[in-house]
């Protein structure tokens, strides 16, 4: 919102784009969470972690890490040369775990 410390995710948010798609909710939510951390915890700092290549978010969930089959750079190499994906996708697509 435009006051600081409160903040809005869903339906509720009105701003220029705004999609109201279940997902564009999750994103709102991630970046209220950011913005609440340093008001929750100012001498705390944020580290990223992803579900699906975390091995300390692995052990929490009790799933075991995936194996990949190819490095970062061997899945750029083998979908760019291949595709018009976007890199992200590219990687994605290049590179699936066993």
């Amino acid at each position: 919102t435009s006051v600081p410390g409160i903040f809005a995710v869903g339906d509720i948010n009105i701003y220029p784009g705004k999609k109201k798609l279940i997902l564009s909710g999750f994103h709102e939510c991630a970046l209220a969470a950011f913005g609440a951390m340093p008001i929750i915890s100012p001498d705390k700092k944020v580290f990223l972690q992803y579900t699906t290549t975390s091995p300390k978010l692995h052990k929490v969930l009790g799933v075991e890490s995936p194996v990949f089959d190819c490095t970062l750079s061997q899945a750029v190499k083998n979908q760019s040369a291949q595709s018009n994906l976007p890199i992200s996708l590219a990687i994605i697509a290049g590179c699936i775990p066993r």
